[in-house]
């Protein structure tokens, strides 16, 4: 038969934009991720899942965007953020998602956040994207406090300081692209 091989791998790509008053861009970054052990064991849930799960009533994507305030460095046990000071999710509508193409169609899956002028104000450094457990959906919405149960970390990256004040939206652009090395 030959030696059949595949270079599958999954990429985490998020661009952040900060943006004044007048919606000039005035800090702009592009920074890969490190894909975390949770993150691949549930996305290889979520491939045998198959339909009995869904309609169940279970929701197993990704389901929030968290950012956080610390810079100790992502390695593949992570299961949270060091500290979470953000968190925004996809029930209110707002951290939105779609299918893309990179190199094949629709081979990326793309979410979007706005964080309005009033929100996440502080020193950002680190961010993460979070799916829910059938059993268990993660909260997503952030109050002041730790979430009780944060859903499953799919990703984590840290950069440098970047400082929120209520004179700047942010957006930001988190791609997961699946492709063929």
């Amino acid at each position: 038969m030959g030696n059949l091989k595949s270079g599958m791998k999954i990429k985490g790509i998020l661009d952040i934009q900060m943006i004044d008053k007048d919606g000039k861009i005035v800090d702009s970054r592009h920074v890969e991720n490190l894909i975390v052990t949770s993150g691949l064991s549930h996305l290889g849930a979520l491939l045998g899942s198959g339909v009995a799960t869904l309609s169940a009533g279970g929701y197993v994507g990704v389901k929030s965007l968290g950012l956080g305030n610390d810079n100790t460095a992502a390695n593949t046990a992570q299961t949270n953020l060091i500290s979470e000071i953000y968190r925004e999710g996809a029930t209110t509508g707002t951290l939105a998602s779609s299918l893309i193409t990179t190199v094949l169609t629709n081979d990326t899956l793309q979410f979007t956040l706005t964080v309005a002028a009033a929100d996440a104000v502080g020193t950002w450094k680190e961010a993460a994207l979070f799916a829910a457990s059938t059993a268990q959906p993660c909260n997503d919405e952030y109050d002041g406090a730790p979430p009780e149960n944060p859903g499953v970390m799919i990703n984590r990256l840290i950069f440098s300081d970047l400082v929120k004040t209520t004179s700047f939206t942010v957006l930001l652009t988190w791609k997961l692209v699946f492709a063929d090395a």
